[in-house]
């Protein structure tokens, strides 16, 4: 790898941990489809704050994740 290549990863990664997203959280398990789409969500950059910066308001991204964890949980290895 580039010293060049390397300074855009590390942009990239620095970018990332702005918006709040690190390895440590996506790599937490999920609970429910709400947890999985926010990691999806999450990898792709879109984040609570980038909507709100968009489109002005909350989208209550917090909620819907709660309820979509609670309709289609995952099932809980013993």
């Amino acid at each position: 790898m580039g010293i060049n290549e390397r300074a855009q990863m590390e942009n990239a990664i620095k970018a990332l941990e702005k918006e709040s997203i690190n390895h440590k959280t996506l790599s937490q398990p999920s609970e429910g489809v709400g947890d999985t789409a926010q990691k999806i969500l999450t990898t792709f950059g879109i984040t609570e704050g980038l909507i709100k910066r968009v489109l002005g308001k909350s989208c209550n991204c917090g909620a819907r994740k709660k309820l979509l964890n609670r309709l289609f949980p995952y099932a809980k290895k013993d």
